[in-house]
């Protein structure tokens, strides 16, 4: 099965990856080190990436933006409707 990782459909839950890599651009101040392991679900396609349904913190409103997450972020995901991780 082919996945555009680029396109996922809202409602697709994503395992956030344990560690950041060079290619997840994520902020060097560590705010969001707090997401890392855990899994959750896509909310909306933005420029930047993928905001995440975030119910601890509501999404977590940070510079007037919520977190953006790209493809690299992701260690599985599981399209709605489906039962496997890929």
């Amino acid at each position: 099965m082919s996945i555009d990782l680029d396109n996922l459909p809202i409602g697709t839950e994503v395992k956030i990856v344990d560690k950041w890599s060079d290619e997840t651009n994520q902020n060097s101040m560590g705010n969001m080190d707090r997401y890392l392991g855990y899994t959750y679900h896509i909310l909306r396609q933005t420029y930047a990436g993928y905001n995440l349904s975030i119910p601890e913190d509501s999404g977590c409103i940070f510079d007037g933006t919520k977190w953006h997450f790209n493809k690299y972020c992701f260690k599985a995901i599981r399209l709605p409707d489906t039962e496997y991780w890929y």
